[in-house]
């Protein structure tokens, strides 16, 4: 290029020589290191890139010279073309270009400038490559109707190919998605292991209530202290014992005799009805058997008409046990009114089963007798007795 001072008033146009390479507007570029997923990280400049056409003194081409000849002149304007190679003599995969599905990466050559966003020149996403490798990015100038040779301009890179920790990050990222779906998993069932635990826990204790009621009432029954029998072989042992005294009670039972039977008579005397065992008797054996031992304390009471009668019989015959008519109050009695109970078990009360073989006495002693037995009923079997308690209670609380 050729400098003339100017030594007249008029401007002078100085023309560069021939555009001969490529320079940058700004600071020299730092080589990136660049990887294959997504976004920025693919971008091989990191701002945008502003190359100039300039001659071999460095001079670009299109300072100093009117738009009019920049426009007219086809040698400053092109395409600029990109490339990638190994920076060494490294073998392996060399990444590729994204060229937004175009053959080549090209960009335009306007006024001898080109400009290159950071979105325009990337590697293509999950390119593969050496990783840690060193590669060079050539930009490559052709321009319109110019034979002459223009020197590339390199930008250097390290690739780095995170595949592998992507895959890997992948992997991991699934398994933690595998882990919380099988944690929600696991807590559902503990939400419901524990739902059905306090529902255990509560008919456990709805059971442990029953059990100790039955036991104490067992223990109110025997009249035997059954609240250390927590262990089985203990409590095996204790049910033999019951089942062979419930033998035993049965034989008794069938060998039973009607108590009265034997009792002396009573003194004769003026107001005396007689002993309670020889007011009335039972037609049925087995009802006469349980009747009468029902009345057992009683059989050899003496019953009178007054209290001056038992005051009497007292000084003069020395009977302590009496009962003046004079002294029992009126009762009420109940009768049977469910039926229904009755087609099941043979049921009545005691006082219904009496017959009086004195008619003379024979109100006063259905008086006597009615006071004493009451509403005691009169059922062949205990268990059947045990139902219908049972069902006895529940229509009361119904």
């Amino acid at each position: 290029m050729t400098v003339i001072e100017n030594t007249y008033p008029n401007p002078i146009n100085v023309i560069p020589g021939v555009p001969v390479k490529l320079a940058l507007q700004s600071d020299p570029l730092n080589p990136l290191k660049v990887v294959s997923n997504t976004g920025a990280n693919r971008s091989l400049i990191d701002s945008t890139l502003s190359l100039d056409l300039v001659d071999e003194n460095d001079f670009a081409i299109y300072k100093n010279v009117c738009d009019q000849e920049l426009d007219r002149n086809p040698k400053y304007s092109g395409t600029l073309t990109a490339y990638i190679d190994r920076n060494d003599d490294s073998r392996g995969e060399v990444p590729e270009l994204d060229t937004k599905g175009r053959q080549r990466l090209e960009f335009p050559i306007r006024r001898g400038k080109v400009c290159l966003k950071e979105s325009e020149l990337q590697l293509k996403e999950r390119t593969r490559g050496v990783n840690n490798g060193k590669y060079l990015i050539e930009l490559k100038a052709r321009l319109n109707g110019c034979q002459t040779r223009i020197k590339s301009f390199y930008i250097n890179i390290m690739f780095c190919d995170d595949s592998r920790r992507q895959e890997q990050l992948n992997q991991i990222q699934r398994k933690i998605a595998t882990f919380n779906q099988k944690k929600v998993e696991i807590e559902r069932e503990i939400e419901i292991g524990t739902e059905e635990l306090d529902r255990e826990n509560t008919r456990f204790r709805v059971i442990e209530n029953r059990v100790t009621k039955v036991k104490t009432k067992l223990s109110q029954t025997i009249n035997e202290d059954i609240s250390g029998l927590i262990d089985e072989q203990n409590i095996e042992t204790k049910l033999k014992d019951y089942k062979k005294r419930s033998v035993e009670l049965e034989f008794q039972e069938s060998n039973r005799e009607v108590r009265g039977v034997e009792t002396p008579a009573a003194p004769r005397m003026s107001g005396v009805l007689g002993r309670i065992a020889h007011l009335a008797y039972v037609e049925d054996n087995d009802w006469a058997k349980s009747i009468s031992w029902f009345l057992r304390n009683h059989m050899t009471c003496v019953c009178t008409k007054t209290t001056e009668a038992a005051q009497r019989l007292r000084e003069e015959y020395g009977v302590q046990q009496t009962l003046a008519l004079d002294c029992v109050p009126a009762g009420r009695l109940s009768e049977l009114t469910d039926n229904s109970l009755e087609t099941l078990f043979r049921v009545d009360y005691a006082r219904n089963c009496m017959k009086y073989s004195d008619n003379n006495y024979a109100e006063e002693a259905r008086k006597v007798l009615d006071t004493l037995l009451g509403n005691t009923l009169a059922i062949d079997e205990l268990d059947k007795a045990v139902i219908y308690r049972n069902q006895f209670q529940r229509q009361l609380r119904g």
